[in-house]
């Protein structure tokens, strides 16, 4: 039996992670660990506070696998529960708790282990995608699997399919988390010689290189739409985030990155093959406006 619990992570699909099991199951204590993570535009620590304030429970920003092992010194915890919390632990924080720690990775492993494994998921066009609910262990998410779900991707954006995500873990982790509380939990081994890789992203990640085709640069895009930082252009050394595309399905004749044409509610630009994407909002330095304002010649060349 559970009695207590630490919750160790951040961001939107954490939060609904963490109301899913405080809200169905009253008997467990828990403890709320968040990264310091202020600065990442998706950051949900104030929806945190505010949880926490309303279900009396504590809650502490962390900064290193110390910090997280001074809390389940002094708190003593059964188990570690993580979503959204993307730095290694150390193997003295994976063995702080009798029941071991247990996070939700967004693939379906063995594949795409490693950083950004949703964002990869989208970029190479995974007709099916989904989030993995299993043991951490020494390895790079090679630990026994609870649960996997899975979503059909319509090529869609990715916040799309984090909600997606987001409502089928609420759906089935009242019955998992019963099962962890009454010690019913099974792991599935993951088929090691499957696993594929992926490396972690950053912002400047985000830049299109305009030779490659218009669908795999629709992707790359919408893998990288809100609630991340934007697929961008570097144009003068400014940023120019794309918010809103579309594929131009005409057949264009010219160099990868040329514009072809612009007007008031939109610009062109060659893709590869004689693709192009059509775009008509750009965010720069935080506001949107329209990408004539910037790219408003022929003679551009991106």
């Amino acid at each position: 039996m559970i009695k207590k619990a630490i919750f160790l992570g951040s961001k939107k699909l954490g939060l609904a992670v963490l109301e899913t099991l405080v809200e169905s199951n009253n008997d467990v204590e828990w403890k709320i660990l968040c990264p310091d993570d202020l600065n990442d535009q998706r950051s949900n620590f104030i929806d945190f506070e505010n949880f926490a304030k309303n279900h009396s429970i504590e809650i502490k920003i962390v900064n290193s696998n110390k910090d997280i092992l001074h809390a389940t010194s002094s708190f003593k915890p059964e188990i570690i529960f993580g979503s959204g919390y993307y730095r290694i632990l150390s193997n003295e924080v994976l063995n702080s708790v009798p029941l071991g720690v247990y996070g939700i990775h967004n693939s379906i492993l063995p594949k795409y282990r490693g950083g950004s494994p949703l964002v990869w998921q989208l970029i190479n066009g995974e007709k099916i995608v989904g989030a993995s609910l299993f043991k951490l262990e020494e390895g790079m998410d090679d630990g026994g699997i609870v649960e996997t779900v899975k979503i059909k991707n319509d090529n869609f954006e990715i916040g799309k399919i984090l909600n997606l995500l987001e409502k089928e873990w609420q759906r089935i982790l009242p019955e998992i988390w019963s099962n962890f509380c009454n010690g019913n939990i099974t792991l599935t081994e993951q088929n090691h010689k499957d696993a594929t890789y992926c490396s972690q992203r950053n912002e400047n990640d985000g830049e299109i290189n305009w030779n490659n085709s218009s669908e795999y640069i629709d992707r790359f895009i919408k893998a990288q739409s809100n609630p991340y930082p934007l697929a961008f252009i570097n144009y003068r050394n400014q940023k120019l985030k794309i918010s809103k595309h579309e594929i131009d399905k005409r057949k264009i004749y010219g160099e990868p990155g040329q514009v072809f044409e612009t007007n008031e509610n939109f610009v062109v630009v060659c893709c590869k093959n004689g693709d192009g994407i059509r775009i008509s909002e750009i965010i720069v330095d935080g506001n949107p406006i329209k990408p004539s304002k910037y790219l408003n010649s022929f003679k551009i060349r991106l």
